[in-house]
């Protein structure tokens, strides 16, 4: 993954922008503060997926799934263990990684398909 953006994330992590682990993302979603942007881990379950990628889609909040594992993804914001998907509150730092990352990892809404085909 590109250093920028993990020092987008690692930023973005202090400052209170970025709510991660599957159950806080999904409750992010649905609240009144919606994420810019959600970030899956390469390495989720099919059930995290699914899970991750409906509420996604029926709330139109872009997702991408990106090249790295859970347990990268956590030592990139400072946790010991494996965090799967993440989301970015503030509107700059999302455009900021929206900007940096591969077009093909986001799925789209219109047809369900992502990058891996795994939708």
């Amino acid at each position: 993954m590109d250093n920028y953006i993990t020092r987008i994330l690692g930023l973005a992590r202090r400052a209170g922008y970025l709510v991660f682990g599957t159950a806080l993302v999904r409750d992010a979603i649905r609240g009144r503060k919606k994420p810019y942007l959600v970030l899956l881990a390469s390495d989720a379950s099919e059930n995290s997926h699914k899970r991750i990628h409906d509420s996604c889609m029926f709330y139109n909040i872009p997702l991408a799934v990106i090249d790295i594992t859970g347990e990268e993804l956590g030592k990139i914001i400072g946790k010991s263990g494996d965090v799967v998907c993440v989301a970015l509150t503030d509107e700059g730092m999302a455009k900021a990684i929206n900007e940096k990352i591969d077009k093909t990892m986001f799925i789209r809404a219109d047809d369900g398909e992502s990058a891996g085909g795994r939708a």
